[in-house]
This record gives structure tokens, sequence and C-alpha cells, in this order.
């Protein structure tokens, strides 16, 4: 119809979410980088909350799209239901099959039961709830108890709420008084500005082909004065704006062509209030900071607002207290005997697998060891290839990420060596602020540029040494000296990264 028209191919502004038009907004942005640094501390829960249509549910997808193999996720975007009604949609999402006859202690078995598995395979669980809003109290106080699962070998479940601003005041309740105090990482998606407006409008036609922007700037004022900067309404008037122009026989799109007509209807805003109130006449919101790696000791909240101390618990509990472990774990709740004894032997049978395979990859990591080892005590100037080599690597110099050509830093993170990664930053002057830290405390620390999802960031690592002992001992150093809290050792399988 009209996509031929403007030149066009695909709808530019659909109201469903979709990862093809990611805009990155600041407060998208912000967004991803939350959710992201909860996930890298182990925060047991992250919570995001932003009105209607604000991207919630697109941030949610990109996460979930860019996740590291590690998670098996588990997404519950329909949530109105009971607690062993969402126990059972997480297991049916982890593939465990159940009957509809288990009751909650069954389920919290079975549920145990895919931690353990997950675990013994070095993975993690990631439950991502949309729409949280729209639990009850106890159901979402059961999905704070999930985080337990697992320990004390390690974080094994972690849990993302993601909701109405309502949801802020469901949270602040009495009986979810340990749910408020587990939430370390919270963001408030806000809407868009005038100037993100018309890029957000750009950035849609751009990915749907147009070759230039045909919105004039007073439709674009229009557009942003009815939306009050909602994404969701943008894409509504803009949708709208482009079939009056197309029925104009107009190539641009003009104040005339922005129909608001219904549109409290249609969107549930106000047209009189969008007209008299401009969200530039509002109060502008507060500048969410990004989220920064903190110590160990009690970090400063940065974007999320500080809940108010929790008042006396009520007498009675929210759940038996005897409920996860209410009786041994009945068959009923997975397959029959037959197909169990067969999930057995499979199991059985992956570990097997697994064992053959960290056996071949400890024999070659040997060789590589000896390899790294002569490379180490080459004189200089045979290098070969890493002299040759561009990286990003720095100790600590103003300029630390101006790449660099046969770097001293560079040629002592060699291949199969391991290291400690301490903390990862943004911006140069907490990149060089902890690194001066670390030095000072005679660690040998390093930074390098690393690109995740397009976007540099400044990693800083300790090492390297030759044996996981010796980084082991390394980040345990490091946590006696509060240095960081949350040291992980890794192993650089290719110095010319």
């Amino acid at each position: 119809m009209f996509l031929n028209h403007f030149g066009l191919t695909r709808d530019p502004f659909p109201l469903y979410p979709s990862q093809r038009f990611v805009f990155m907004s600041t407060a998208f942005e912000e967004t991803m980088a939350h959710l992201v640094y909860g996930l890298e501390h182990e925060e047991d829960i992250i919570l995001i909350t932003g009105p209607i249509g604000t991207g919630k549910t697109l941030a949610a997808q990109n996460l979930l799209a860019n996740l590291n193999r590690i998670y098996r996720s588990v997404l519950i975007n329909v949530t109105q239901l009971d607690y062993a009604e969402t126990l059972k949609l997480i297991l049916g999402e982890l593939g465990a099959p159940v009957v509809g006859a288990a009751d909650r202690g069954d389920l919290l078995h079975a549920l145990k039961e895919q931690v353990r598995l997950a675990q013994a395979m070095g993975n993690k669980i990631l439950i991502v709830v949309d729409e949280a809003q729209n639990l009850a109290a106890h159901t979402l106080e059961g999905l704070r108890m999930l985080t337990n699962l697992g320990q004390p070998q390690g974080q094994a479940v972690q849990l993302v709420l993601i909701g109405q601003p309502n949801l802020e005041e469901t949270i602040k309740l009495p009986e979810l008084a340990q749910l408020r105090q587990r939430i370390r990482v919270h963001y408030r998606l806000e809407t868009l500005n005038r100037q993100e407006t018309e890029a957000y409008i750009g950035h849609r036609l751009k990915v749907a082909g147009a070759q230039r922007p045909f919105f004039q700037a007073k439709a674009i004022d229009l557009i942003h004065r009815a939306s009050s900067g909602v994404p969701r309404l943008v894409n509504v008037l803009c949708s709208r704006a482009l079939i009056s122009a197309y029925v104009a026989n107009k190539h641009e799109v003009a104040a005339e062509h922005v129909d608001l007509t219904d549109l409290a209807a249609a969107t549930g805003v106000d047209q009189a209030a969008s007209r008299a109130t401009p969200l530039e006449a509002r109060p502008a919101p507060p500048a969410a900071r990004a989220p920064v790696a903190v110590r160990a000791d009690p970090p400063a909240a940065a974007a999320a607002p500080i809940y108010p101390q929790p008042g006396p618990r009520p007498a009675v509990p929210l759940f038996p207290p005897a409920l996860p472990m209410r009786r041994p774990f009945e068959p009923r709740v997975v397959l029959g005997d037959r197909k169990r004894r067969a999930s057995t032997w499979f199991v059985f049978g992956m570990l097997l697998i697994v064992i053959v395979v960290v056996v071949i990859f400890s024999l070659q990591s040997t060789g590589s060891m000896r390899r790294t080892e002569a490379a180490l005590a080459a004189p200089a100037g045979a290098t070969g290839r890493a002299s040759a080599v561009k990286d990003t690597t720095s100790t600590g110099s103003p300029a630390a990420f101006a790449p660099t050509t046969a770097s001293t830093a560079f040629a002592r993170v060699a291949a199969g060596s391991w290291v400690v990664h301490v903390q990862s930053h943004r911006d140069a002057a907490r990149r060089d602020a902890a690194l001066a830290e670390l030095i000072e405390a005679r660690f040998p620390a390093f930074a390098r540029a690393e690109m995740v999802e397009d976007r540099q960031w400044q990693r800083i690592y300790v090492g390297p040494y030759r044996t996981l002992e010796e980084a082991r001992e390394a980040e345990r150093r490091l946590r006696d000296q509060r240095l960081t809290s949350h040291g992980l050792v890794v192993r650089f399988a290719d110095a010319t990264r």
C-alpha cells in the first residue's frame, strides 16, 4: 500500500516488539547496561520498571537474544498465574515434563533437580518475568526463594523482574521485605525527549528502507507532544500519519497529516492534556547513572531508588517452613519409569562424554602451557607473529587504550595464561583509578578494551599466571584486601585478540 509510495520495504512502525528496530536511546542503553551489570556481578534479583509502551519487553527480548551460553533462560510473559502454575511454567521452559497433579512440593523438588543438573554442566538458570506487576505478593516471594537454590556452591538462579511502576509499590509491602532487600540493581525506563523522538522516527524509517527522512519538523513536534515521548504511541501516530500522507498523495509527512482523532480512546492518552502540558514543560527526571563495578563494602545506590527500611514482619509466615522438603521427590512429577530410566542413561552418557572431552582438553592444555613457557623464555625480538599484532592492552598509562604494536604488556598475556578479571568500566577515568589502586597494592594489573555487543568495555585483569592455583591465590588476596568483590579466574585461549 503506502510502502512503495514512500520507498519502504517493510512497515516501519509495527506495534509488536521487534529486534530489527531496536533504537539505543539513553533509557534503553541504560537498561541494558544495568541488566548486563547485574548478571556479571551475580546479583540475585534485577528490577526494571517503566510506563506502558516504553520498551521493557523489547529490552527483555534483547537481553535473551544476546545471552551468554552458560545461561539456561526462562521467559515468563503470562503472569496472571498463582505460584504453583508459575513453577510449572518454569519447569516446562527448562524442558522438564510435569504432570498436572503435581503440588508445590513436587514442583520445587523437580526444579531443584534442574538446578543441580545445570550446575553440574557449568550452567546457570536465568528467569525473566515480564509484566511482573500482575503477580501476587506470595508469588513474588516464592520467586525470591528460588534464588536460594544451588547455594552455597554459587548463584545458580538469577531473577529479572520487569513491570510497570506499580510493581515498585507492590515490592514495598511489609511481607516482601526480604525481596526488597535482595534488589540492588534497579532502573526505571523514562520516555523519549524531543531529540530522541526525532532520532527514533528516523532510525525506524532507515531500517525500513527509507533513503531519507520525510517527517517534517512540525509533524515531529506534534507527535512528540501528543505521545509524551512514549515509543509505542509514537508508532501509532506515525503509522496513521503515513497513511494520511499517502491518501493525500504527498511524499512528506506534515503536521496536518498527524491525526489525533480519538487518540485517547485508541491509546489511553488524553489529547487535551498532551497539548496543554508538553513534555518540555515538565521537570526533567534525574539522569540515571550507569552501574559501576564495586568493592565488597556496601555499594552506593546508582539508579535504584532507596527503599524504606521494612517494618515488623507478619507473625504468620508466607509458606510452611518445610515446604521445599515436604516429602521425597515423587516419580509422578516426571515421565514414567521406562522414560525415566532412559533419561538417566542419557545423563550418564552425556557425563561420560564430558569427562572424555575434559581429559583431551587437559592433554592439549599441557602442551600449550609448555609452548607458552618456551615463548616467555625466548629473547626479545623472537616473538614472531605477536610482534606484528595490534591490541588495546594497557598497564594504566594516559593513552591506555590506544593501539600499540609489540606491546610488552600484551606479550605477557600469552596463550594459555591464567588471569583474574577484576572489574569492567566504560570510561577511562574509572579504569585508570582502578589500575592505579591495584598497581599501588603491588598486583600485576593491566587493562584491555573488549567489544561486547558492538560496545567497548574496558576490562581490568590481574596477571598473567602460569597455573590455575597461582591465579586463584591472587584472586583470594584481592578479596582479602577488598580490591574486588567478583574476581573471576579466566584463561586466555588466544594471545592475539
